[in-house]
């Protein structure tokens, strides 16, 4: 009987067991099949634009068909929260950054806490106003109603990754029906805002370091 031929307790065709020493980060010569990484200049915007696209692939793939809502297939919510909050954070932390080398602020990138880093990026963007810069308006107020929102389920980014805290406890989140279009929907709008957001924030960075050298 060869590894092939084996069926699990619970008549499941076992996968193919890979070749001793096969390397996993390799091209397979079809690019098709090919993701390329590395050898470029990676920027927050490769990190920030491939976990909100990864969370709405998940979401289109939730929202097919299904005749069977298991837990199994409802736990796909736990990655497609994950990535999304992740976008939030990464932006954030982005903007954090990039206000702090131009105020001459502190550039170490904080923790996890949204609410925090938010109040943080806002306090920076007022105290270097520019047009490039969006206006504390209904915009900027609809945009921390949705950060304090991830924050209140996800305070430390931990529930949607380990079933664990820290010290061991199970993470417990109180039961809650999500809309998993309404939340792709609302996403686009955010990394709409926010990556225009960051551009403006990098193109004002630019000219600043051009009038610096005249």
């Amino acid at each position: 009987m060869t590894d092939k031929d084996f069926v699990s307790p619970f008549d499941i065709p076992s996968p193919s067991r890979p070749e001793k020493g096969i390397k996993l980060f390799s091209t397979s010569g079809n690019r098709q099949r090919d993701a390329i990484i590395g050898n470029y200049h990676i920027n927050w915007d490769v990190y920030c634009s491939g976990y909100w696209q990864a969370a709405d692939v998940l979401v289109d793939h939730f929202l097919q068909k299904h005749d069977n809502y298991s837990a199994e297939y409802e736990s796909k919510a736990f990655p497609i929260i994950f990535l999304y909050r992740h976008y939030l954070e990464l932006r954030l932390k982005e903007l954090f950054i990039a206000y702090g080398r131009l105020l001459g602020d502190s550039v170490d990138i904080p923790g996890h806490g949204l609410v925090s880093l938010w109040k943080e990026v806002r306090d920076r963007a007022n105290r270097e106003p520019s047009e490039h810069v969006p206006e504390i308006n209904e915009d900027m107020e609809v945009l921390e109603g949705i950060i304090e929102q991830f924050e209140r389920i996800d305070p430390k980014s931990v529930v949607f990754r380990y079933p664990i805290s820290k010290d061991g406890k199970t993470v417990t989140l109180p039961k809650i029906q999500v809309d998993l279009r309404r939340l792709k929907e609302v996403m686009h709008w955010v990394s709409f805002f926010m990556d225009g957001w960051s551009v403006g924030v990098d193109e004002y960075i630019s000219a600043k370091y051009k009038e610096a050298e005249i």
